[in-house]
């Protein structure tokens, strides 16, 4: 049970925390696009490492979710799901 009086803490850092994910894969997919304005350069080896950050990164999330598995079914499934979709997303918006 979580005390009434730092309700608003959770919240104040929920929402940071969710904006600053979002800041990184900006930051993310920015570097990757003017990495193709660099002339001579091809995009397809920094997409590819990318690309092979963010599978790491959800199959670390997933290796951890399942060591703490401990009876929670439910929200395991759940979060095992959004995990699985995240590499379904388009970088830059599809381009």
């Amino acid at each position: 049970m979580v005390p009434e009086s730092i309700h608003d803490f959770f919240l104040a850092s929920g929402s940071a925390s969710g904006a600053l994910i979002g800041l990184l894969f900006v930051a993310i997919s920015l570097a990757v696009s003017l990495f193709a304005l660099v002339p001579g350069h091809k995009i397809g080896p920094a997409a590819a490492a990318a690309a092979a950050g963010g599978l790491a990164f959800v199959a670390a999330a997933l290796l951890s979710l399942i060591r703490l598995r401990q009876g929670r079914r439910r929200d395991t499934s759940r979060h095992a799901a959004l995990l699985v979709g995240l590499p379904d997303r388009p970088v830059n918006g599809g381009n």
